[in-house]
């Protein structure tokens, strides 16, 4: 009975929260939408770009290269993972905060 009453507030807050904070994403979902699509599309030139140049370096025959010209590889590809790191953030989650929400759903359901 403790658990169906909870659910039932928690059910009931989500309810009244959701309806605005969808008004408000679609509002700015129709501003953002042609910048949007430019922008993914930049992106994911960029990330071919960088790819094929990965591809490149990884063909070469690097036995033939000097020690420097090895040292200009090795910061151009450093670069390149810094880039990657930088525009292509991807979403993690700790360990922690899977335990949290694991826990969530089962004092839930």
């Amino acid at each position: 009975m403790h658990k169906k009453i909870i659910s039932l507030i928690f059910v009931a807050i989500l309810g009244f929260s959701l309806p605005q904070n969808l008004l408000a994403s679609k509002i700015e979902s129709n501003i953002e939408t042609s910048s949007s699509t430019l922008n993914e599309e930049y992106k994911s030139n960029r990330a071919l770009s960088l790819m094929n140049r990965i591809n490149e370096i990884k063909a070469m025959d690097r036995s033939a290269l000097t020690s420097s010209e090895k040292k200009e590889l090795r910061k151009e590809l450093r670069t390149i993972k810094k880039e990657f790191k930088k525009e292509f953030k991807g979403v993690y989650l700790s360990v922690s905060a899977i335990i949290i929400v694991l826990l969530l759903l089962i004092l839930l359901l």
